[in-house]
């Protein structure tokens, strides 16, 4: 046996041999691997508890929130949300600034005037001069005491404007309208809101430019009955509004469809004057919902020619008047009519002779 094979030899029996000695006393070897974890827990606990106690510098970012901030005003802009601190203290202090990092109140008060208009005002602290009231405040919400070093931003300035309050309307926005109704349904009547209407206040120089407040998106499809549904409203930062949800209400009902006849009316015709339509009136189909179906009366439709109008067909030749319709009923939808162009006739009153016949 050469020397390299003996040497491979001589490996291979020490690991097998190793390898006895752990499968013989696997349980001996387990209970001192536990012991000897515990020891290394122990110890770093007491290392951990030692470094804690000594004295550190480190930089912490604050959440602040302005205090105090005068009435009738709002914050404009975008005034810093939070500082840095550069501190000094014990190493369990900063670590349950670290871990649990409180807000800080910038007191309102103690800011300086810097401009000043109309309508707004702008304010600004030097954060060197804020270092011990932090410094206070600080420790009030740590475990030992902070002591502050360096502050950023040096200086936090920001604007104030004057607030308004402003009523408006609430309106209803929905994702998908040309699905909002299953087959042979639609709207019966109006859809509500409750509340109808909210109070924003806001920044005087944008406040006049906002006309409703609308709902976040409805989605909702195939409604083949009424429903009412809390929405949230879509709100601004820059806006306090005195309902963040209204319940809205959308009646539905199924829908037929039906016709009347209805005479035709002249407007602006002169006293002396009597015109004749050919036809006298016109038919009208039109949407209505079955629980609304028999409250449909002629009246709720106005068809109409303006006498206005005949001058310039005169002189165009042409012998027709056009149709037109005025406003409907809320509960009538889709309205249709034929004819949309008749024929007429003009008579003075007193002495009964035609002046002129549309299509002679």
């Amino acid at each position: 046996m050469n020397k390299r094979t003996n040497t491979l030899y001589r490996i291979v029996l020490i690991i097998m041999r190793f390898w006895n000695y752990i499968i013989a006393n696997i349980d001996v070897l387990r209970k001192r691997m536990l012991s000897f974890l515990v020891f290394v827990a122990i110890s770093s606990a007491f290392w951990v508890y030692r470094s804690l106690d000594d004295i550190y510098v480190t930089r912490i970012k604050y959440p602040v929130k302005y205090i105090n901030i005068p009435q009738n005003k709002l914050l404009a802009g975008n005034p810093p949300q939070a500082i840095h601190l550069k501190i000094k203290g014990r190493g369990y202090a900063l670590m349950g600034n670290i871990i649990n990092t409180p807000t800080l109140n910038l007191n309102v008060n103690d800011f300086s005037l810097f401009s000043q208009s109309k309508d707004s005002f702008r304010v600004y602290l030097v954060s060197r001069d804020a270092v011990n009231w932090l410094t206070n405040e600080l420790n009030n919400e740590s475990d030992g005491p902070l002591e502050i070093i360096a502050v950023e931003p040096d200086t936090i300035s920001f604007s104030f404007t004057r607030s308004y309050a402003k009523k408006i309307a609430v309106m209803p926005r929905f994702a998908d309208e040309k699905t909002l109704f299953a087959r042979q349904h639609m709207l019966n009547g109006y859809i509500k809101t409750e509340p109808d209407s909210v109070t924003i206040i806001g920044p005087a120089n944008n406040i006049d430019t906002i006309v409703y407040a609308y709902t976040k998106a409805i989605k909702l499809n195939n409604l083949n009955d009424s429903v009412t549904k809390k929405i949230d409203l879509e709100t601004n930062k820059k806006y306090k509004y005195s309902a963040s949800k209204v319940k809205v209400t959308i009646p539905v009902d199924r829908f037929t469809e039906s016709t009347k006849d209805v005479a035709i009316n002249v407007r602006n015709c002169p006293d002396s004057i009597r015109v004749k339509l050919f036809p006298g009136s016109v038919r009208l189909t039109y949407r209505v919902t079955l629980s609304m179906y028999n409250q449909v009366l002629e009246s709720d439709f106005s068809p109409y020619v303006d006498y206005a109008d005949i001058n310039n067909l005169l002189q165009e030749n042409n012998p027709k008047l056009k149709v037109q319709l005025g406003p409907t009923s809320d509960y009538v939808h889709s309205v249709n009519f034929f004819p949309q162009e008749v024929e007429f006739l003009i008579e003075l009153k007193n002495d009964k002779s035609w002046l002129n016949r549309g299509n002679r």
